[in-house]
Formats: structure tokens, C-alpha cells, sequence
């Protein structure tokens, strides 16, 4: 969970960058993934009720919090000392 939620910020232009409502809402499109997951690998293995109703409606308000936080990468500033401490390994 660590590591998507990682991703995903670092895609909406870092952690940093995030307000405490779209750090909100990240959680839950996290959770809202988890949950869609074990879903859909229950209706793989044939283990489990699927309730298509609930899976939709997961999946429509997943879709609706991406929206909001924005499907496309947004660039970070870096310094030239970002830079340089990522080539050297310092960073």
C-alpha cells in the first residue's frame, strides 16, 4: 500500500505537494483498489461471492476519485542540487 500510495503522489507532483484532502482522498482510491482486488480474484477462482452491483459501484467511485486528483503526471521542481545528490547517491 506504501509503495502505490508513493506512486501515485509521486505522480500528482509529490507528497509534499498533496493537501490533506488529497492525501484523503488517495487513501481511499488505495483502499477502494484493495478492495476491487480481492473481487476480482474471487471471481477468478470461483472463491467467494461477487456481487456485480457493489463492483460497479466500487469501480465508479474509484474512477470518480481519480478523476478529481487528476489522471496526468504532474512535474516536480527540482535544484541542481536534487540533481546531483540523485547521480552521486547521496539522495
Amino acid at each position: 500500500m506504501q509503495q502505490r500510495f508513493d506512486a501515485y503522489a509521486s505522480d500528482l507532483g509529490g507528497v509534499d505537494r498533496l493537501s490533506y484532502a488529497q492525501r484523503s482522498l488517495l487513501e481511499h482510491c488505495l483502499f477502494l483498489q484493495y478492495w476491487l482486488n480481492q473481487q476480482e480474484q474471487a471471481l477468478a477462482t470461483g472463491s467467494g461471492e461477487f456481487d456485480s452491483g457493489k463492483y460497479t459501484q466500487a469501480l465508479n467511485s474509484l474512477s470518480g476519485l481519480i478523476a478529481k486528483l487528476g489522471l496526468h503526471r504532474i512535474a516536480r521542481e527540482i535544484s541542481l542540487a536534487d540533481v546531483m545528490a540523485s547521480k552521486s547517491g547521496t539522495n
